[in-house]
């Protein structure tokens, strides 16, 4: 059965009035994306090249999450000592390295990577 132009406007504009109130959850307080990721977590962490191996704690293991705009965001946090430098002086210093990659959930591209290095003085 064919329809008319008027009638596909009113029901375009009336499908939009019924979607709209899950839209704006999504859009304004939404706890996650408006429509189902395609990407899974362990998927996301393969892309990144992020893996479990040599992690001395919980805070070390790999950890991905999706925002409302489809774009996951893994992040690794390694943690360790060094006695170089400045940190020779006042008792070493923990290093806490920290990479993150934004991967597209619609294409499985990364979209950006950066590495971020702290230096925290163990003072006694």
């Amino acid at each position: 059965m064919l329809i008319g132009p008027s009638a596909r406007r009113d029901l375009a504009v009336w499908l939009f009035t019924v979607n709209m109130p899950g839209m704006l959850v999504a859009q304004i307080g939404g706890t996650g994306p408006a429509i189902a990721p395609r990407l899974d977590e362990a998927a996301v962490l393969r892309i990144a090249h992020m893996d479990e191996r040599g992690t001395k704690s919980e805070l070390e293991i790999p950890q991905a999450r999706v925002d409302t705009m489809g774009v996951w965001h893994a992040v690794q946090v390694r943690v360790g000592h060094t006695n170089r430098g400045f940190c020779g002086q006042v008792n070493g210093c923990t290093v806490l390295r920290q990479r993150t990659v934004l991967v597209d959930d619609r294409t499985g591209r990364v979209l950006h990577r950066s590495k971020q290095k702290s230096l925290v003085p163990n003072y006694e």
